[in-house]
């Protein structure tokens, strides 16, 4: 496999390994797997919040000028109807609890504890700091060896060749 093919493969790989890995609690998740998640996570989160617009199931207004012309239409609060709320959960489930299962899961294979990720909360005191913070720890290298969360994660170009 090359190419286009190979890249949507570990795309696939990730999602299906982050799914399965969700309630596992001695797992660790290499960085291709956050790298490849990252972008399923990404394209997800664009497509829902577009569908989201143009179904209506977000409150906007306008900002006019002079003339009462449309400048600029922006919509941030959910409505609170029972659509909104059930495409939510979609959303939910298939995109925020696994990635936020999956950076646990990151932060446990660098060797730090996942309640760690709450670091991200950190700009709420200082800006930016908890975000880099976070950032830095997930792109860090994989602790070698075997830690107490469990093995070192086989690589995905590995994982695939047992596929294949």
């Amino acid at each position: 496999m090359k190419g286009p093919r190979l890249f949507f493969s570990k795309v696939w790989l990730a999602v299906n390994m982050s799914l399965r890995g969700l309630l596992q609690r001695r797992y660790r998740s290499s960085k291709d797997e956050l790298k490849y998640f990252f972008f399923y996570y990404l394209v997800g989160m664009v497509s829902f919040t577009h569908l989201r617009f143009e179904l209506g199931m977000v409150s906007t207004y306008k900002t006019l000028d002079d003339n009462g012309r449309t400048i600029l239409e922006m919509g941030i609060f959910p409505k609170i109807e029972i659509w909104a709320m059930i495409f939510f959960a979609i959303e939910l489930v298939l995109f925020h609890i696994p990635f936020y299962s999956l950076c646990i899961r990151r932060f446990k294979d660098v060797g730090y504890s996942g309640w760690k990720l709450f670091a991200v909360l950190l700009p709420l005191a200082v800006p930016f700091l908890g975000i880099v913070y976070v950032g830095w720890a997930l792109t860090r290298p994989s602790e070698s060896g075997t830690n107490k969360w469990g093995p070192v994660p086989k690589g995905f170009d590995e994982l695939l060749e047992t596929v294949d």
